[in-house]
């Protein structure tokens, strides 16, 4: 498996001090794409499948708001602004 993940250009590290960095790449390359064994793989698959399935759940959120919604919330917070300098000042 290793060989395989560093043909592909990717992180084979499973140490905590081997992939330096605390990029979302390197996070996703040392604790998402590579395994050590099978049983490694499925827990991943998993844990992907939840990440997928949150990101969606958020995704939907953010769609249902509408244009006019998106106005009347900036409006709002216009107003909410303008409260504030008031009371600061």
């Amino acid at each position: 498996m290793k060989a395989v993940e560093e043909a592909r250009g990717g992180a084979v590290a499973h140490d905590e001090n081997e992939v330096k960095g605390n990029s979302a790449q390197d996070v996703i390359s040392k604790h998402l794409v590579t395994f050590a064994t099978i049983e490694d793989m499925q827990e991943n698959n998993q844990k992907l499948l939840t990440l997928v399935r949150q990101l969606s759940e958020k995704q939907e959120a953010v769609e249902c708001v509408s244009p006019k919604q998106y106005h009347d919330l900036q409006v709002f917070f216009s107003y909410l602004i303008g409260v504030v300098t008031v009371v600061a000042s």
